[in-house]
């Protein structure tokens, strides 16, 4: 593609050169000063876009390595899940109460009313201890089938 065209000017033919910058822009003639366009038919015409793939650009499907990406998600998934119930189970005590209930937990203690409301820093730390051992169950999950898939 060259960076300008040559065009006659509509009114008295005198040939124009327009870079690429101004393809699209009248462009005042040198002999006349009218304003002419580049025509269509020498403008640089875009590039052709990339057919999308047929049927014979396609590799087929390995189902080993398929198999494998559907594991790596369970095993995720599985650390994960055991990761917050063992958080939940560690979660610490307040006093004289005891552990918080699940829903005061999983809410960060914004269920709390009246004098419970002393217990939101309490139910806080439990959902941040529920949040560790999810990640650190995922992690587990994670690096599980690293070493599965090496043997």
């Amino acid at each position: 593609m060259s960076d300008s065209v040559k065009f006659k000017c509509t009114k008295c033919g005198q040939l124009i050169e327009v870079t690429a910058d101004k393809f699209d822009l009248p462009v005042s003639c040198p002999a006349c000063s009218y304003y002419s366009v580049p025509p269509m038919d020498v403008r640089p015409q875009p590039l052709p876009k990339h057919d999308s793939p047929t049927v014979s650009d396609l590799k087929p499907v390995n189902q080993e390595d398929q198999a494998g990406s559907m594991d790596f998600r369970k095993y995720i998934a599985v650390g994960a899940g055991v990761g917050l119930f063992i958080g939940y189970l560690l979660r610490p005590s307040v006093a004289l109460g005891g552990q918080l209930p699940f829903i005061a937990v999983i809410t960060r203690g914004s269920t709390l009313q009246g004098l419970d409301q002393m217990l939101i820093p309490a139910a806080q730390t439990s959902f941040n201890y529920m949040l560790v051992g999810g990640i650190v169950g995922a992690v587990g999950g994670f690096l599980t089938t690293k070493f599965m898939s090496k043997k």
